[in-house]
């Protein structure tokens, strides 16, 4: 009996040391995200979606933001907020992000709007936020910079002008105070409805929080920031410098708080952003968004990611977009990148507790796509019947297919019939279904990695299946993969980049893989040129025309062609020559206009040209560059497994 007992008690202290164990584990995966969340959100930074010329100290909310002013002979102008917008009329502004630390130590934007032509430099030191507002050349008309002060996303606070002439920010646990560095003047024409300096233009302007600073101390401390911010680029070498700086800056400045989820996170564009009530995000673009986070910011790799993936529907899958006015597709997906990246970004910060706390998100979208998108052995496109409180005229149709594509208008699926009932594009999509099995392979490195060896199994099985359908799709004709419609079984002979993808599933042989690249990649009739990838053949009858999928230059099919490349060793000198391309493209639109592009003229490399549309700010141009930094070893190979037994 007493043997028994004690046997009893062994197992019981067992069973309460595992739950223990699994309690600790779960306060770890709680624990480690909400600090990370704090720290994004603290401090000064350009939060504000709205404003890019806003500066904003949180958790309090407290902002300061730069307008601009001019009084000609008989009107004026007022810039009240300004954003990387498109339009080359005379009253938009005109924005250069010329750099941006991610953590808001140092920012340097030139403005150039009507007859007001500017360069605004900011930095931190300790918890206090500097500023120099320097004019460009003579300014045509007598000009002044508003400084105005307020409080934002609806925080309890106080703002105050006292007698001195500073301006108290006061709040239940700490009072910011702001103090002009340069001369002041009275101005009761702003609009403002909160204190403000007023600072003429006929000089440099400066502000300080904390203590009254002159002005050669405000210079000191930008100084000594800026010189900071370029020794951190230059730790990636001299040839890299400028190419981070260039991500890094598209990145921080499209990264803004969202205050509906009280989070922090990457986003494609401000503008879109104030489209769409406050932010918009698109289910590949925001995990590309993740990874370019990666390159150095490990706190903002994971919470793009975690964050992104908060957006997912009742139904499981993350939506084509999710916006800040209630709007979401609740009918339609977009290509499934979210493993990938996310293998990637654990890659390089292997902390056991990301994959925790989005493996099981990540799974369920992948199971959807079996669930809603699988006919006649593999995937098509889709937008099923659902809930459409917005009457969004893309719903269950052939444009929302198309549209969850990510392609929007890619010659590939014009004459492609849509099937209302079945909710898909009768087309078995090349694209498509390598992701998916590449997406498979990555949850399964991930299940091992967490102990989930029955999930790993349903992985690998579906990624095998489905990599067996996709060799079917070889056409011995065109020495290429090719898509196929399923309706009549014809090859759709539309050379897309997104047909090299199969050798992300591994479906070529090697000597398959290196067909293609010759026939395709290297030919100048199809994609090879002093600009490339253009995202249909040059040959297609549709390239002229170029915007919007029609022969333009997208940054992700670069890049998922690179990773697609990066699986055959037989093709490293087109890994190296797509990249060394990406970069000459990426670095020459950033050195002529700081524009990371939202796509690239196949014509001339720039992304103003009129035969494209193409927003000039929009972040995941930055793939571009970033595919360099790959190819360098920078960042992990993305041939490489993150699990033991896969080695």
């Amino acid at each position: 009996m007493k043997k028994q007992i004690n046997h009893s008690r062994i197992l019981i202290i067992f069973l309460l040391f595992v739950y223990s164990c699994q309690t600790a584990e779960k306060e770890q995966i709680n624990g480690e995200y909400p600090q990370i969340k704090k720290n994004l959100k603290t401090g000064w930074n350009t939060y504000n979606t709205w404003n890019s010329l806003s500066y904003v100290w949180m958790p309090q909310g407290f902002e300061i933001a730069f307008d601009l002013k001019y009084q000609a002979h008989n009107f004026s102008g007022y810039l009240h907020r300004a954003n990387f917008i498109e339009g080359s009329d005379w009253e938009t502004p005109k924005l250069k992000a010329l750099a941006h630390a991610w953590d808001g130590s140092y920012t340097e934007i030139e403005v150039n709007w009507e007859d007001v032509h500017v360069i605004i430099e900011t930095a931190t030191t300790g918890d206090d936020f500097v500023a120099t507002i320097r004019p460009v050349g003579e300014q045509k008309y007598p000009s002044h910079v508003i400084a105005r002060t307020g409080i934002i996303f609806n925080r309890p606070g106080m703002v105050k002008k006292e007698t001195d002439g500073s301006i108290k920010g006061i709040f239940d646990d700490q009072t910011i105070e702001v103090f002009a560095s340069t001369d002041t003047e009275e101005d009761y024409g702003t609009g403002a409805s909160m204190p403000y300096f007023s600072m003429p233009l006929n000089d440099i302007a400066a502000i300080s929080t904390g203590t009254s600073r002159s002005l050669p101390e405000v210079q000191q401390i930008i100084e000594e920031q800026k010189k900071n911010y370029h020794s951190k680029a230059n730790q990636f070498g001299a040839q890299r410098a400028e190419v981070y700086q260039a991500i890094t800056t598209s990145m921080a400045w499209n990264t803004i708080y969202e205050p509906r989820k009280d989070r922090v996170l990457s986003t494609v564009s401000r503008t879109w952003n104030v489209q769409r009530g406050g932010y918009g995000l698109f289910a590949w673009d925001n995990f590309f968004m993740a990874y370019l986070s990666a390159i150095d910011h490990k706190d903002l790799a994971f919470a793009n990611v975690i964050e992104h993936l908060e957006d997912m529907t009742e139904e499981g899958f993350v939506p084509n977009n999710s916006q800040g006015n209630g709007r979401m597709s609740w009918d339609r997906s977009q290509p499934p990148v979210g493993g990938i990246v996310t293998k990637e970004i654990y890659k390089k910060y292997p902390e056991k507790w990301f994959l925790e706390a989005t493996f099981n998100r990540l799974l369920t979208w992948n199971r959807w796509w079996m669930k809603r998108r699988y006919h006649k052995g593999m995937l098509c496109w889709g937008s099923h019947d659902s809930k459409n409180p917005y009457n969004d005229r893309a719903h269950n149709n052939h444009l929302a297919a198309v549209l969850e594509s990510g392609l929007d208008d890619s010659p590939m699926y014009q004459e492609v019939p849509f099937d209302k009932e079945k909710g898909i594009l009768l087309l078995h999509d090349v694209g498509l279904n390598s992701l998916y099995v590449a997406d498979c392979e990555a949850l399964a490195e991930m299940a091992v990695v967490l102990g989930k060896q029955e999930e790993a199994q349903e992985l690998r099985k579906r990624a095998d299946q489905i990599r067996e359908q996709i060799k079917t799709l070889w056409s011995e004709e065109d020495g290429i993969f090719l898509n196929r419609r399923t309706d009549n079984g014809e090859f759709v002979k539309k050379y897309s980049p997104t047909l090299f993808y199969a050798l992300m599933a591994n479906a070529a042989t090697p000597e398959q893989a290196e067909t293609m690249v010759n026939n395709y990649f290297y030919n100048p009739e199809h994609f090879w040129g002093e600009y490339i990838m253009p995202s249909i053949s040059r040959s297609d009858p549709e390239f002229y025309k170029q915007r919007y999928w029609k022969g333009a230059i997208w940054a992700p099919m670069n890049f998922l062609t690179y990773l697609s490349f990066r699986e055959y060793d037989n093709l490293k000198e087109a890994q190296t020559d797509l990249a060394e391309k990406s970069l000459d493209l990426f670095a020459g639109e950033w050195k002529r206009m700081n524009y990371i592009s939202e796509n690239y003229s196949a014509f001339d490399g720039t992304g103003d040209d009129p035969r494209i549309k193409s927003h000039p700010f929009y972040t995941w141009g930055a793939l571009l560059g970033v595919i360099s930094f790959i190819n360098e070893g920078l960042m992990p190979l993305p041939e490489e497994s993150i699990s033991a037994e896969l080695h």
